[in-house]
C-alpha cells in the first residue's frame, strides 16, 4: 500500500502526461549527462582556461537572455510541440559538435548555440504543456515532469561517472555524443504527442500588451526571480558554506545533494497541490519564501555548532531549502501560467522565465560574497530579502490581475481572482 501511494506521486496515471514525463526523464539523462562532466570536457579534453570557460558560458547566458522571448513567439506562432521538437533536434546536434571545438572562438559558437536551443525547446515544452492540459491539470504534470527530471539528472550524473572514472579523452568525448543521441531519442519520442491546439497571436486584439510591457506580469516574474535563487543556493552558497564556515567533513556536501535529490523526487507532485490557480500559486511561492527564511536561520547557527549537531542542523537546513524549492516551482509555474493569454503563452512564459536568468547571472556571485563573507550578517540579510519576497508576491500577483481586465470578467472556480489569499 505505501509502495503503491509513493508510486502514485511519482508516475502519472498514464496518456499524455505519462508520455511528457518520460521524455523528460530521458532529455534529462542526457543534459545532466554532460553537465557532471562539462568543465572537465572543457579544460581538460579541450584545453581551455577557466576563464575562458567563463567566458564562453557568460555569452551564452547574456545571448539566451535578451533572445528569450523572440524563442517564445516562435511557439505561440508555430505551435508548442513543434518549436520543443526542433529545439530538441537542434540541441542535439550541437551537442554533438563540442568534439571539433578547436578554440575559444569556436567554443562560445557552440556553448552559445547550446544554450539557444535549449531556451527554444523549453519555450515550446512550457507552451506545449499548458496548451495540451486542462487548468485544474497543468501544475500537477509539470510537477510529474521535474520529479522524472530528477531522476533522469541523477542517472546522467551517474552515467558521466563513467567517463571521468575512466579519466582519458575518449571517455570525455564520448560525453557530449552521448547526449547528442540521447536527446534525438528524446526528439523522436515527441513525435508521439499529439498536436494541442494553439491561436496564434495575429488572433489577439490589436491592442494587446506585449508582455514585456505587462509591468504586473513582469514584477510577479522579478518576485519569483528572487525565490528562484534557491539554485544558487543549493549549487553554489550551501555547499560553499559547508566547506568554509562549518565544521562538517567536505564529503557531507555529497550526502547533503543527494537527500535534496531525494527528498525533490519524492515530495514535488505533493508540493504542487494547490497551485493550480493564481490563488494558489501565490500562496505556495509565499511558503517557499517563508521556508527559505528558516533555512537562512538555521544554516546561521551552524557557523558555531559542532561535531553531529552541525550535520543534523545542516540537514534540516536542507530539508527547509528543498520545501523551498518545491513550493517556489509549483507556484512559479501555476502563476506563470494562469497570467498568460492564450494566444501568447509561448511569448509569456518566456517572459516570466526572464527573472530566473537575470537571478542566475547576478546571484552566485553576489550571494557568495554576501553569506561566505559575512556570515551571520550575510544570512540575515539573505533572510531579509527572502521574506520580503514572500510577504509582496499576493499583492503584486493581485496587482498583475488588475492590469490584465479580463482575467476578472472572466474567472472561473479554476483561476479565480485572488481576493484573500
Amino acid at each position: 500500500m505505501l509502495l503503491s501511494r509513493l508510486l502514485s506521486q511519482l508516475i502519472p496515471p498514464g496518456g499524455d502526461a505519462r508520455r511528457l514525463s518520460l521524455i523528460s526523464m530521458l532529455y534529462a539523462v542526457g543534459s545532466g549527462a554532460f553537465a557532471a562532466v562539462s568543465v572537465v570536457f572543457f579544460t581538460q579534453a579541450i584545453g581551455l582556461s577557466a576563464a575562458q570557460v567563463g567566458l564562453g558560458l557568460s555569452a551564452a547566458a547574456v545571448t539566451t537572455l535578451v533572445l528569450t522571448i523572440p524563442l517564445g513567439k516562435l511557439a505561440d506562432r508555430f505551435g508548442g510541440v513543434r518549436v520543443w521538437l526542433v529545439g530538441t533536434v537542434a540541441e542535439a546536434c550541437a551537442y554533438a559538435l563540442y568534439p571539433a571545438i578547436s578554440g575559444v572562438a569556436t567554443f562560445v559558437a557552440v556553448v552559445v548555440a547550446v544554450a539557444l536551443a535549449e531556451n527554444l525547446g523549453t519555450a515550446g515544452r512550457q507552451a506545449y504543456t499548458a496548451a495540451a492540459f486542462a487548468p485544474a491539470e497543468r501544475v500537477r504534470v509539470m510537477a510529474y515532469a521535474r520529479t522524472a527530471s530528477n531522476v533522469g539528472f541523477t542517472g546522467g550524473a551517474m552515467l558521466a561517472g563513467i567517463a571521468l572514472a575512466l579519466g582519458d579523452r575518449t571517455g570525455y568525448y564520448a560525453m557530449p555524443i552521448s547526449t547528442a543521441l540521447i536527446l534525438a531519442l528524446a526528439a523522436v519520442m515527441m513525435l508521439s504527442l499529439p498536436r494541442a491546439a494553439h491561436q496564434a497571436p495575429a488572433a489577439a486584439p490589436r491592442k494587446a500588451v506585449g508582455a514585456v510591457r505587462d509591468l504586473g506580469y513582469m514584477a510577479m516574474s522579478g518576485v519569483s526571480g528572487v525565490l528562484y535563487s534557491h539554485v544558487t543556493l543549493l549549487g553554489v552558497v550551501f555547499p560553499l558554506w559547508v566547506i568554509d564556515r562549518t565544521d562538517a567533513p567536505d564529503a557531507a556536501v555529497a550526502w547533503l545533494l543527494a537527500l535534496n535529490t531525494v527528498l525533490a523526487v519524492a515530495l514535488q507532485v505533493v508540493a504542487s497541490h494547490g497551485a493550480e490557480n493564481a490563488a494558489g500559486a501565490a500562496k505556495a511561492q509565499r511558503y517557499g519564501g517563508f521556508a527559505l527564511v528558516a533555512m537562512c536561520g538555521v544554516l546561521a547557527v551552524t557557523a558555531v555548532t559542532s561535531g553531529w549537531t552541525t550535520l543534523a542542523l545542516l540537514a534540516v537546513a536542507m530539508l527547509l531549502l528543498t520545501l523551498g524549492e518545491l513550493w517556489q516551482s509549483a507556484g512559479a509555474w501555476g502563476l506563470s501560467v494562469a497570467l498568460a493569454p492564450d494566444e501568447r503563452r509561448g511569448e509569456y512564459l518566456s517572459a516570466f522565465r526572464l527573472g530566473g536568468q537575470v537571478q542566475g547571472i547576478v546571484a552566485p556571485a553576489a550571494m557568495s560574497a554576501l553569506v561566505v563573507g559575512f556570515g551571520v550578517a550575510g544570512w540575515s540579510g539573505l533572510a531579509a530579502v527572502y521574506l520580503a519576497a514572500a510577504l509582496v508576491i499576493t499583492p503584486v500577483t493581485r496587482w498583475a490581475q488588475r492590469r490584465r481586465p479580463e482575467l476578472v470578467e472572466h474567472a472561473t472556480a479554476e483561476q479565480p481572482v485572488l481576493a484573500n489569499v
